[in-house]
């Protein structure tokens, strides 16, 4: 588990940025090091958000009414993680128990 952590957001999404933009990835990561280096001491997007606001908006040059939509939607659907395990751990006990959900349960439950 602990390697995916490393190759989703150092090969995986570089790649997928290259891919589409044909730019090279890691130039965004310098612009956004501080913004970077926040979340990874504090661990909270919400911290981080004011910094990557101002990272975004001044060296990366995105437009400041798009970031000032974007990022904090980025934020809070990066917090959901528990929401969805605890519907995933749902779904995991109820098939060990031989317990077959229709459609409408599973819809319920998330």
């Amino acid at each position: 588990m602990g390697h995916t952590l490393v190759i989703h957001p150092f090969f995986v999404l570089p790649g997928v940025y290259f891919i589409i933009l044909r730019q090279n990835p890691f130039v965004i990561f310098k612009k956004t090091s501080e913004a970077l280096l926040t979340a990874l001491i504090t661990a909270s997007s919400a911290t981080t958000l004011p910094i990557t606001l101002q990272c975004c908006e001044e060296k990366v040059k995105v437009n400041k009414k798009l970031l000032h939509l974007m990022l904090p939607i980025a934020a809070i659907i990066n917090k959901n993680g528990t929401a969805l395990y605890e519907v995933i751990a749902v779904v995991f006990i109820a098939q060990k128990n031989d317990i077959t959900l229709d459609v409408s349960q599973i819809i319920s439950i998330g």
